[in-house]
């Protein structure tokens, strides 16, 4: 039920407790009144069901003290609701880098339709071995955004055993405005870089809705960058296999370009000669 459901459901039940605790006030009073003016006296048929009158009267007060409690309660609930619903519960904060390394291993390791990955710079070869073995052995959809003007040694020769899977996509921007981050259907792990090389830290995100949020933001990325599906687009960034051409956008465009127009002559001479 949504927020707007619920907040007008306890509105009708307050309306309702107030409803009748008024009209139990104005039964008791009107009862009362007659009887202090001795028109009871006059009317037998009522006065002799004064009894019952005043049971009806305490019934409604009761019926309206239950509605209003249950209207509290519901209020309460739609608070507690709220709460819940705006907060992340589990999150866990990662302080050490073989922490963060271990979470990363894990949640790869239990992804059972895909992994995102934003970052350009990892080097740590157990988290890469999982990944391969989710896309090879699981049939796990990979998704890899490389950001910035290089990527590590270890990152290339890891998506370049990979680049040519049917089930993985990877894509390039030379923007560095995107956080660094993992996520599965089921969770996600925020990378925070540190001064010092190869030192980093994480916060953890689990559940389902966490997982949403930042497939939305990785995929809003992932399709305003360039598609990358050459081994050579990801040698010109390596920074050990190309260190004339890494850091360098217009020389990295250049040949992403080249390797497109020659990819793009390639497909078309095999729709060709399937023609």
């Amino acid at each position: 039920m949504n927020n707007t459901a619920r907040v007008r459901k306890t509105d009708g039940v307050s309306l309702a407790s107030d409803v009748v605790l008024v009209g139990a006030a104005l039964l008791s009073i009107g009862v009362s009144l007659l009887d202090f003016l001795g028109v009871l006296d006059e009317l037998p048929w009522l006065s002799e069901r004064v009894d019952i009158l005043i049971l009806l009267g305490i019934s409604f007060l009761l019926i309206g003290l239950v509605l209003e409690r249950k209207s509290r309660l519901d209020a309460i609930q739609n608070t507690l609701d709220d709460i819940v619903s705006s907060s992340v519960l589990g999150t866990q904060y990662l302080e050490e880098s073989s922490t963060v390394v271990g979470e990363l291993v894990r949640i790869v390791r239990h992804a059972d339709e895909t992994v995102m990955s934003l970052g350009s710079k990892s080097t740590a070869s157990e988290y890469l071995r999982a990944i391969k073995e989710a896309i090879q052995q699981r049939d796990v959809f990979y998704y890899r955004l490389i950001s910035g003007t290089h990527i590590t040694h270890e990152l290339h020769e890891h998506l370049s055993s990979v680049v040519h899977s049917a089930n993985v996509q990877i894509a390039w921007t030379p923007k560095e405005k995107f956080g660094n981050l993992t996520v599965t259907e089921q969770q996600c792990i925020l990378v925070f870089p540190a001064p010092y090389e190869n030192q980093f830290s994480g916060l953890r995100l689990p559940g389902e809705t966490n997982s949403r949020r930042y497939i939305q933001y990785f995929l809003e990325a992932f399709s305003k960058s360039l598609p990358v599906r050459t081994d050579r687009s990801l040698e010109v960034m390596c920074e050990k296999c190309s260190p004339d051409t890494a850091r360098d956008v217009a020389k990295i465009g250049k040949v992403m370009a080249e390797e497109w127009h020659s990819l793009a002559r390639t497909e078309g001479a095999d729709e060709a000669g399937l023609g």
